[in-house]
C-alpha cells in the first residue's frame, strides 16, 4: 500500500468503491425527485441580480481509462462557473481509485465552451474545452483537451465526456491517456 498523503488508505477495497457507489446512487436519486413536479422549479432571476451567464453549478462524474495495461476509475466533484452565455471554467477535485498511479489525488482545471439545442423537454449541450491537470503525482500532471454531449430534462443533466491527456509532454516515458466520463449534475445555481 502506498500513502501519498498522511491519512489515506488503500481505497481499492470493495468496501470502499460501494460506498462510492451508494454515495452516487443516493445522489442520482435525489435529482431525479428534484426534476419531478413536485420538486424544485427553474424561476427567471429576480431584478437585479447577476445576469444567467454569472453563476456556479456543480457535477459528479465517475471516469474510467487504461494505463500501461491496467484500466482505472477516478470519481470527481465539478464546480463550473459560467464567464459568458457559451463559455464555463470548470475546476474539479478527483481521486483515481485503483490503476496506475493509485490513490492519485488532484484538480483539473479547463475552459470549456459550449452550444446548446433544444428539442422539447430534451436539451442537448455539446462541449469541447482545453485544461491542465494538476495532481499529487508529478508524472500524472499534463494539459488535456476534453469534447462531450450533455442531455438535460428537468432540473437534471446526464452527459458522457471524453479527456486526453498529454502526459508525455512532461515526460516522454509516460504514455498519453484517455478517458471516458458518465457525468451526472443538477441544475441548481448556487448565485
Amino acid at each position: 500500500m502506498v500513502k501519498i498523503v498522511p491519512g489515506f488508505q488503500d481505497f481499492t477495497n470493495g468496501v470502499t468503491v460501494r460506498a462510492i457507489l451508494l454515495i452516487m446512487g443516493t445522489w442520482f436519486a435525489l435529482q431525479a425527485v428534484g426534476a419531478t413536479e413536485g420538486g424544485p422549479k427553474k424561476v427567471a432571476p429576480p431584478k437585479g441580480s447577476p445576469p444567467p451567464a454569472r453563476r456556479l453549478s456543480m457535477d459528479l462524474s465517475g471516469t474510467g481509462g487504461s494505463s500501461q495495461g491496467q484500466s482505472f476509475l477516478e470519481a470527481s466533484l465539478g464546480l463550473n462557473y459560467a464567464l459568458l452565455e457559451q463559455l464555463t471554467w470548470r475546476n474539479a477535485l478527483f481521486f483515481r481509485l485503483s490503476g496506475v498511479p493509485a490513490n492519485l489525488l488532484g484538480l483539473d482545471s479547463s475552459i470549456r465552451a459550449h452550444q446548446d439545442l433544444e428539442l422539447g423537454a430534451l436539451g442537448v449541450r455539446g462541449i469541447a474545452g482545453l485544461g491542465y491537470r494538476v495532481a499529487t503525482a508529478a508524472t500524472a500532471m499534463a494539459p488535456f483537451v476534453e469534447a462531450g454531449v450533455v442531455f438535460s430534462v428537468g432540473n437534471f443533466d446526464f452527459g458522457l465526456i471524453g479527456k486526453y491527456l498529454f502526459l508525455s509532454l512532461h515526460n516522454a516515458s509516460e504514455p498519453n491517456q484517455f478517458l471516458y466520463s458518465i457525468v451526472l449534475s443538477g441544475s441548481a445555481v448556487v448565485f
